[in-house]
């Protein structure tokens, strides 16, 4: 009986662990979580995931893919990580943004945004379109917002293509 029970456990135990881990996104080398004390400013509030985690098709393929912001674990800095699935169940990591110093980000959120056209930075008159921006774009899949509140903001977008993400302000 005390062998029948020990296997039982052992299998509801392996499975639980299986679960667990294919449920888990694993973070960057060397990344961690934000901690509470890093997100405590009342501004994130508003958010369910205190702007650090977006989820949304960032490739047009049907599949659910997340943003990230996530801090160094030796305190070095913080950065913005998207984590593009694929159709096996695993996902690419893509750095997008890194600063220097931690402490920033405490200012700085992320949030999805919708398909649409808006007006950049240059289009609102922020500064002259230089021969590589444009005054509007169209964003044909959801994307990241990556922000300073009440601040400057850009938005990450997957370029098709070049299977790369571009960056353009949209405010300064």
């Amino acid at each position: 009986m005390r062998s029948v029970q020990g296997i039982f456990l052992a299998i509801i135990v392996s499975l639980s662990l299986l679960s667990a881990c294919s449920n888990s996104k694993s973070l960057p080398h060397g990344w961690r979580l934000p901690t509470s004390e890093e997100l405590k400013d009342t501004w994130r509030n508003a958010s369910e995931n205190r702007y650090t985690i977006v989820k949304g098709d960032f490739n047009g393929d049907g599949i659910v893919d997340e943003a990230k912001l996530l801090a160094r674990k030796d305190g070095s800095g913080f950065g913005v990580f998207a984590f593009i699935y694929q159709k096996d169940h695993s996902f690419k990591i893509y750095h997008l943004d890194e600063m220097k110093d931690v402490k920033l980000i405490q200012a700085m959120g992320i949030k999805k945004v919708s398909p649409g056209t808006y007006k950049t930075a240059c289009g609102k008159g922020c500064w002259d379109c230089q021969k590589d921006e444009v005054p509007e774009i169209t964003i044909k899949n959801e994307t990241i917002d990556y922000f300073k509140t009440e601040s400057a903001n850009s938005f990450f977008y997957l370029d098709i293509k070049t299977n790369a993400f571009k960056r353009i302000w949209i405010s300064d």
